[in-house]
């Protein structure tokens, strides 16, 4: 299962001594990068919490920033899983909002099934 973490990049300092918040997505040892396109001191930034940027004058904003971005990509990731598909980072990627709602109802019931498999037993002369 894909793992996903806020986090600073810290390989790319600014000027100003800023690092930029990216959002890291791990799968089977591969590791992707989607940047949250704002940046801030290290002092700002905590690791690990849902709270990540604190003691910023936007604090607030950044949080729910990275907060929105994260669940679509857990959405994306859940919506593979949900269809049994393969990860693939370039959908995961993708700044593409979700076009298919996922359908939790099953197809057929416990019922269903039932009914079907003792209608083939009726019909092969298997029952009665």
């Amino acid at each position: 299962m894909a793992k996903i973490t806020p986090m600073l990049d810290e390989k790319y300092q600014h000027n100003d001594d800023t690092y930029p918040i990216v959002i890291r997505i791990t799968n089977k040892n591969q590791t992707k990068y989607k940047p949250v396109e704002h940046s801030v001191l290290k002092t700002h930034f905590k690791r690990g919490t849902s709270d990540w940027v604190k003691e910023h004058p936007d604090a607030i904003f950044l949080n729910a920033l990275i907060e929105s971005k994260r669940a679509l990509l857990n959405a994306k990731i859940i919506q593979l899983q949900l269809k049994q598909l393969p990860f693939n980072f370039e959908y995961v990627m993708s700044d593409d909002p979700i076009t298919e709602i996922v359908d939790l109802k099953p197809k057929y019931t416990l019922g269903d099934i039932l009914d079907k498999i003792a209608n083939r037993h009726f019909e092969n002369n298997e029952i009665g």
